[in-house]
């Protein structure tokens, strides 16, 4: 891939069939294109055993980062089907998003969550401890747990994270 000088990469989510999220990031990654692919372990159950399985935390959705003018490129690729839009242009995730993302899967001993309800707007509250510490989100309540809810707001989810109340501080409005 060449670069334009002046350009600057930036993150955009987009839209892949579904149950293809691992083959577009292979076909993407093949093609040169940074691409990042949230991923989680869950343990599934079946009749007749429980099993370990890595699936997307994001159902449907991968994030690209590349220059503007990679954008054809990547809509010509295997299994990738649009970009996310606002107002007809390609949305722009900010960088610190994909970080509290791949924060929020490094640590094994957080649960994780995942909730398409719409969240009703709470306090924005800051991590003070533990392995997020610097975090910022929004404090939800979501099945009587008081988690903290991170919400990419191009995307229709919100990731929850469960921490203690105590490794939080309110931040003021302002």
């Amino acid at each position: 891939m060449t670069t334009h000088e002046g350009e600057n990469k930036s993150w955009y989510a987009i839209y892949v069939k579904s149950r293809c999220e691992k083959k577009a990031w292979q076909k993407l990654t093949d093609k040169g294109i940074e691409c990042y692919l949230p991923l989680h372990e869950k343990v599934r159950q079946w009749s007749d055993r429980k099993k370990k399985v890595t699936i997307p935390l994001l159902p449907g959705y991968l994030f690209v980062h590349i220059h503007p003018h990679e954008m054809n490129c990547t809509l010509q690729t295997d299994h990738v089907l649009c970009f996310i839009t606002t107002a007809g242009k390609a949305s722009v995730i900010r960088d610190e998003e994909i970080q509290t993302l791949k924060r929020i899967l490094a640590p094994e001993e957080l649960t994780i969550g995942l909730s398409a309800e719409a969240v009703a707007p709470g306090q924005q509250v800051e991590v003070i401890a533990g392995p997020l510490r610097g975090m910022q989100g929004e404090l939800i309540q979501l099945k009587g747990k008081k988690v903290v809810g991170v919400h990419i707001r191009q995307i229709p989810y919100t990731i929850t994270v469960d921490i203690p109340l105590a490794h939080l501080i309110v931040i003021p409005n302002q």
